[in-house]
């Protein structure tokens, strides 16, 4: 078998095509979860339906005879580690990397695992989740007028996550100009990807590309560069990091005439994306930051979107 670099327009397509196997395992395994717990605990195991379906389309090519996923198949590339097929040990460093990892930081940046938590409790009526939320506030607003150890703590992962994703583009950008890694996880497993044919001719390549996303990622680098040093040595917020407005006790109150399409309950704070559907506020925001999408009709939505309703004919 003639071993040759696979080209980026290759490696691309085939990560293309796994993304798109990956999907339609992630939809089976999130209809199978909505089917068996329902709606409002499915859609917050919607990280955890995503590792599931992606560790199970991992071990499964793996345990092919050539480990090829079923994008290189088609693209005619295979990985190869420092010899030839990768080892053991590579492939746990990429299932850690490329797949533990990125679950780690969506719940993180999520939120954490308190929505994952909430699955194992029992059913709370419609008053304890409104004194819960309250006390949630009150407690976000200690925070604010206090800052301990704590809110550093919470402002420094999100500043190290913020500059993570610059990291990520990094590399993205590397590849382009080099062409040999496409992802970090395969970079710190040492896998690389080769073409199983014959290959004859120049190869194109993306390397315009990279000089500008690495032009891109300077200016965006500098400003969030200059914005950390400008906090660090006046110590008050930049317009564009203030905190969010917390509301007040009149605006978790319930309105039984309008039922939460998550909960099921009498809404508290009612709400709705774009698509007009209503539920609680603190359900279709968890709802739509894990998932941009409404849980019902699965239109479309961000948190951004979302739309308080103060009254209703």
């Amino acid at each position: 078998m003639s071993i040759s670099p696979a080209s980026q327009p290759a490696i691309v397509l085939s990560h293309q095509k796994d993304a798109h196997h990956r999907q339609e395992l992630r939809t089976s395994f999130t209809d199978a979860a909505e089917k068996l717990l329902g709606p409002h605990v499915s859609i917050r195991l919607l990280p955890e339906m995503k590792m599931l379906a992606e560790s199970f389309y991992f071990w499964l090519t793996l345990s092919s005879a050539s480990g090829q996923t079923l994008g290189e198949e088609y693209c005619d590339v295979i990985q190869v580690g420092a010899t030839r097929l990768p080892s053991m040990k590579s492939r746990l460093l990429l299932f850690a990397f490329g797949i533990i990892g990125p679950y780690v930081h969506k719940r993180i940046v999520s939120g954490g695992w308190e929505p994952l938590m909430s699955v194992f409790k029992p059913a709370q009526t419609a008053a304890e989740r409104a004194a819960e939320i309250r006390t949630r506030m009150i407690l976000r607003q200690q925070e604010t007028n206090d800052p301990g150890k704590g809110k550093m703590l919470k402002s420094m992962v999100k500043t190290l996550l913020s500059w993570a994703s610059i990291v990520a583009r990094m590399h993205l950008a590397l590849f382009y100009l080099r062409g040999d890694f496409y992802d970090i996880s395969k970079r710190i497993a040492g896998i690389k990807s080769v073409f199983t044919k014959e290959i004859t001719g120049p190869q194109p390549s993306y390397a315009i590309l990279g000089w500008f996303l690495a032009f891109q990622i300077g200016i965006e680098g500098f400003n969030k560069l200059r914005h950390a040093v400008r906090k660090l040595h006046w110590g008050f917020p930049l317009p564009d990091e203030a905190e969010m407005i917390v509301p007040s006790e009149s605006c978790e109150k319930e309105d039984a005439s309008i039922m939460c399409g998550i909960c099921l309950c009498p809404a508290s704070s009612p709400s709705c994306p774009p698509c007009g559907h209503m539920f609680c506020y603190q359900h279709i925001v968890e709802a739509v930051v894990v998932k941009n999408e409404c849980p019902l009709c699965r239109q479309a939505a961000l948190p951004n979107t979302v739309i308080r309703v103060y009254s209703t004919l």
